[in-house]
């Protein structure tokens, strides 16, 4: 994780090098805009029972429409796409189910549907915010190979509602067009989760709260 972390990090800082070197005019303090995103999402905590690892990887694209009501604060639409590797405690599994070799029980896909408020620092170019949201989460879970081969299921609920809480930064290449950096955490109501097989089921809560870092384009109409 750490190196995939410098890995962004680096990737932005030669971003806003080469960015450094474009003329820029302020940006518009009002009206529509639009922001593509995508970024690293980690799953921090285990759920059903520890037969999964305790935190796994995930992929973040996003896309968000908001409107700056002025040049302080604004309001968004966001939703997007996640998918997170369901890595399992190999361990756990043998003692719970008698399956050995069990090492990936496939992926889970969350789909967020929220709504944002935004409170900015323009600071030139360079436009420091704070970000906090609410909504519904949409859950789908593919079940691996190995899953599949031993006759159990995976399910989860489909919806929970959960919050945002998050911090970024905008840098305007011109009056229009803007680089994004941005951090934070969904916190997300446990969903009820449960693995089956044809002779016995385990349930419990999904903790999905997951924390993610990313970045993308921003475009003010």
């Amino acid at each position: 994780m750490f190196r995939k972390m410098v890995a962004v990090a680096l990737g932005f800082a030669v971003l806003f090098a080469v960015a450094g070197n474009a003329s820029a005019a302020d940006p518009k303090e009002t009206g529509p805009y639009l922001l593509v995103s995508g970024g690293y999402g980690l799953d921090y905590e285990g759920n059903i029972e520890n037969l999964r690892e305790d935190s796994v990887n995930g992929l973040n694209l996003g896309v968000r429409l908001g409107y700056d009501l002025n040049r302080y604060f604004g309001v968004e639409l966001e939703s997007g796409w996640s998918a997170f590797d369901l890595k399992t405690n190999e361990a756990e599994i043998k003692r719970v189910f008698g399956a050995s070799g069990i090492t990936d029980a496939g992926s889970l896909h969350v789909v967020p549907l929220l709504v944002n408020a935004t409170a900015k620092y323009p600071m030139d170019k360079f436009v420091p915010y704070a970000v906090g949201g609410t909504g519904v989460f949409f859950f789908n879970v593919s079940e691996s190979d190995q899953i599949k081969n031993v006759g159990a299921e995976l399910d989860v609920d489909s919806t929970a509602y959960g919050f945002k809480a998050g911090a970024g930064l905008d840098y305007f290449l011109t009056e229009n067009f803007a680089l994004n950096l941005e951090s934070g955490f969904w916190f997300i109501l446990d969903p009820d989760a449960s693995v089956r097989t044809s002779s016995f089921t385990v349930s419990g809560e999904a903790d999905v709260d997951t924390w993610y870092v990313g970045g993308g384009l921003k475009y003010k109409f």
